[in-house]
């Protein structure tokens, strides 16, 4: 199981990974990934990186992997290095997309000159990776949704998973909720991964702060909208 690590505000080096005791308990060996700085992964080390990675893969028969925000855009920048056969990307992003609509489906996201002396091509996103990619349709009026479609362009074989009022991450109610060690073990479930995490959302909602916050906000909204259309 490789982790990638997701952006951490301020962040001016590496830190020591915990070994997840879970993915210990289910036998799986733990690879961690991580950035010394925000970068999202596209520096000089990128190059070098698949390499090492293309080489310590090709032991193992089964490689996955779960990554959160800039942890998922790496998962997909690796994903053919790391000979991942199957991923869980939690609202995956990057720098550089338009902060406010309409968000283009713009390739520029795999631009192959970016900061990486042209090896960042797009035959190294593996079209052929099957998964998740969770996102909450309407954060930040729909730019979590746009960067999932972007990622299913390289690679068709994902399913998009929308949960609405999930935030971003759109773990958020499930960590709410306590019930973090069930999500890992959906994120497992490989061909039952999305009914079983769609599920999980919805036990979580009433659990979460954030979720019903999102609800009362919207519910606010819709009293001072009926409320204008009477005046009217």
């Amino acid at each position: 199981m490789v982790r990638f690590e997701h952006r951490v505000t301020g962040k001016t080096g590496y830190i020591d990974p915990e070994p997840s005791a879970f993915l210990n308990a289910q036998g799986f060996g733990q690879l961690n990934i991580q950035v010394a700085r925000n970068d999202y992964y596209v520096n000089a080390d990128l190059s070098d990186l698949r390499k090492c990675m293309r080489q310590f893969t090709q032991h193992f028969e089964r490689v996955e992997a779960l990554g959160f925000s800039m942890g998922g855009f790496g998962a997909v920048l690796l994903s053919t290095a790391l000979r991942l056969n199957f991923v869980v990307l939690v609202s995956p992003q990057r720098f550089g997309f338009p902060q406010k609509p309409p968000f283009p489906m713009d390739p520029i996201l795999f631009d192959p000159e970016i900061q990486d002396g042209g090896t960042l091509r797009y035959a190294q996103v593996n079209p052929k990776l099957r998964g998740v990619v969770m996102f909450d349709p309407y954060f930040k009026d729909g730019r979590d949704q746009a960067y999932a479609r972007v990622v299913k362009q390289f690679a068709p074989r994902l399913r998009l998973l929308a949960l609405t009022g999930a935030g971003h991450p759109a773990t958020q109610p499930i960590q709410e909720a306590g019930i973090y060690a069930r999500f890992q073990r959906a994120a497992l479930a490989r061909h039952k991964a999305t009914s079983k995490i769609r599920q999980l959302h919805r036990d979580s909602r009433l659990a979460s702060d954030h979720y019903r916050g999102l609800i009362a906000d919207y519910l606010e909204h819709r009293a001072d909208r009926t409320a204008a259309a009477k005046e009217i």
